[in-house]
């Protein structure tokens, strides 16, 4: 895919799906800025091929800060001038029954996993319609379409993804803007991968898969690489799996 002359702008893309996200639009010829909340500046060369640099840049901020995604977007406006893709990624979790879920932990995950792609979105649409329309990528879960125990404000942000997607598509659908969302399922990043280790649990994950292992950010990169470009030109509100046939299996 050519992505060359292309402005890409990934939040959370310091790590994990996010960073594979990057990596991938850098190799397609994309410039990208990367959104993250992560103190320490990461160098070009873990993102992308020696060369890429210039099409490189981090902004510091937290996605669920107003006032910054307002500087940040206005930053990449004055460097680019236009946005053609926008992914959705940055996302923390804190896995708690409800009991133990006090109500400042809710409204910072719901701050970030969900008012944050908003933010995102309305900051991303100025400067989409700059470049005559555009991909917008959020990323859900395949969590917010199965039950799991101590994780229900996730999930329930998860959902709002996935429902904010298909309005979005609709609203956004006249101005050229394509509007979709990716649910990964079972993915090793540094996140998890302690956890993926215990053999418990990795056999009872790999049981669930159909497809017979655990997925990598590779494999959600390449979703994003396909709902960027126009391959996918006539797909909008839709929310594509990768999880290797889980959510099927229930």
């Amino acid at each position: 895919m050519d992505f060359h002359g292309k402005v890409a702008v990934v939040t959370g893309g310091q790590r994990g799906i996010g960073k594979a996200i990057t990596a991938a639009y850098l190799a397609a010829g994309a410039s990208v800025a990367v959104i993250h909340n992560d103190e320490q500046p990461h160098q070009p060369s873990q993102f992308g091929p020696v060369g890429a640099e210039e099409r490189f840049c981090e902004l510091h901020g937290d996605v669920s800060q107003s006032g910054r995604m307002n500087v940040i977007f206005g930053q990449i406006g004055e460097r680019w001038g236009r946005i053609d893709i926008l992914v959705n990624c940055a996302g923390i979790t804190e896995r708690l029954p409800l009991t133990a879920l006090n109500e400042s932990s809710w409204e910072r995950m719901m701050a970030v996993n969900l008012k944050g792609q908003y933010l995102c979105v309305k900051e991303t649409v100025p400067l989409m319609l700059k470049a005559g329309g555009g991909s917008i990528i959020n990323i859900s879960s395949i969590r917010a379409r199965l039950g799991f125990a101590s994780d229900s404000c996730y999930i329930a942000a998860k959902g709002g993804i996935e429902s904010f997607t298909r309005a979005l598509a609709v609203e956004l659908a006249g101005d050229r803007i394509r509007v979709n969302c990716i649910a990964p399922g079972a993915i090793e990043t540094d996140f998890n991968r302690e956890r993926l280790q215990e053999p418990a649990i990795r056999e009872s994950t790999l049981q669930s898969i159909p497809l017979g292992r655990i997925g990598g950010p590779d494999d959600v990169a390449g979703a994003a690489l396909f709902l960027a470009s126009d391959l996918s030109a006539f797909i909008t509100g839709v929310t594509i799996p990768v999880d290797g046939g889980q959510l099927i299996k229930g």
